[in-house]
């Protein structure tokens, strides 16, 4: 495959599945809905799903964005809202029959496969697998009904673990080589940017917390970092500070 005319021969779908299957294939075995692996950081879904019910009514219409093996999809199908899923493998995902499903790849125009708006769409971990978070919340959008809602996670790069880690390394925390090649993270972003794109396509923010405590990994890798980013932790704004490892975003149309 040519690819964009420059005659160097790449595949870069290939190469993406190849990837993803290799996410889809690490998974926490002690982690996982009713049989479901879920390719997340431990209580993450449960956490999402808090935040689910404050922000979204049973019956809505919902995507879910990256389902991989279906957990989320099924989690919201047994809360009462209507679910359909979308994942780029569809060998991944384990409840075809029971759930509409459509396989997709995110990174393209993927609001041109639906001829119908939903209520609610949720994304769990999955733009920073994608090449351009503004196509993504864009596509988001147009999928939307009038006062529908977005849920998205993404890490929190501006943690302070994260933000020592760039100044050892030069990476963010759950950016590195490892990182792009076991978990598929190609696409870091600052909440800086997250509020840029949310404004630029006429989103608001409806919450924002965050989840998991980055500091655990710190303790584990190296006692000088931990010490670097309890220093850096001391200079933030506690009012406005988002520290965890994890961001859960609300979004309004």
């Amino acid at each position: 495959m040519k690819d964009g005319g420059t005659g160097h021969s790449v595949d870069k779908s290939a190469r993406r599945l190849d990837k993803y299957r290799a996410v889809h294939g690490k998974t926490d075995p002690d982690y996982h809905y009713k049989g479901l692996a879920i390719y997340a950081l431990t209580g993450l879904h449960e956490h999402v799903t808090e935040q689910i019910l404050l922000y979204f009514q049973p019956g809505d219409s919902i995507l879910e964005l990256g389902a991989g093996s279906g957990a989320m999809s099924l989690r919201l199908i047994e809360l009462g809202f209507q679910v359909t899923a979308v994942d780029i493998l569809a060998e991944s995902f384990d409840r075809h029959g029971t759930i509409p499903f459509k396989a997709i790849d995110l990174n393209g125009s993927f609001s041109q496969e639906f001829t119908a708006h939903f209520d609610g769409i949720v994304a769990v971990e999955i733009v920073e697998h994608l090449e351009n978070p503004w196509n993504f919340l864009r596509e988001c959008r147009n999928l939307l009904s009038p006062g529908g809602r977005l849920l998205m996670t993404t890490p929190n790069v501006d943690n302070p673990v994260s933000k020592a880690l760039f100044v050892r390394q030069g990476s963010f925390m759950w950016f590195n080589d490892y990182n792009y090649e076991t978990d598929g993270h190609i696409t870091p972003i600052t909440q800086w940017q997250l509020y840029k794109i949310i404004s630029e396509h006429g989103m608001k923010v409806v919450s924002i917390t965050s989840f998991g405590d980055p500091y655990v990994s710190a303790k584990k890798e190296w006692k000088k970092l931990y010490i670097l980013a309890k220093g850096i932790e001391k200079l933030y704004n506690k009012k406005n500070a988002l520290l965890g490892e994890i961001l859960v975003l609300v979004l309004s149309v």
